[in-house]
């Protein structure tokens, strides 16, 4: 920072008191860079503050559209699964599933084409 750069330069240049480590500054400038930061520091605040705002503005924008890009995906997706009826499906599937776990046979026709087919006269039999 170029205050603390001139404050440093100050200092180094100022008279040494003997036997001691206090220097002697010129008082007027020494109050004249008290000034410059009196006024320099609250504006760099300001700054910091509008830079920690926009910067907040700009999360909360990406937060809502990050939250409209998956609300808009979880859309899509169920309109592609109601669409191509892989819910019933799965349900049905589910369902089958668990009547195998229970120990009864599915009574759906996948149960018959399962069952190997020797002749055609011999499934007419069997249905």
């Amino acid at each position: 920072m170029f205050f603390v750069e001139r404050l440093e330069a100050m200092i180094a240049n100022g008279r040494k008191l003997p036997l001691t480590s206090n220097v002697i500054l010129d008082q007027a400038a020494a109050l004249d860079l008290v000034d410059e930061l009196r006024h320099a520091v609250p504006e760099e605040v300001q700054s910091a503050r509008r830079i920690n705002a926009e910067g907040e503005r700009i999360l909360e924008r990406a937060q809502q559209e990050s939250e409209r890009i998956v609300a808009k995906a979880q859309e899509q997706a169920a309109f592609l699964i109601d669409e191509r009826g892989l819910t019933e499906a799965a349900e049905a599937q589910g369902s089958g599933s668990s009547r195998m776990r229970s120990g009864r046979q599915p009574t759906s026709g996948a149960a018959r084409t399962s069952t190997p087919r020797t002749s055609s006269s011999t499934w007419r039999a069997r249905s």
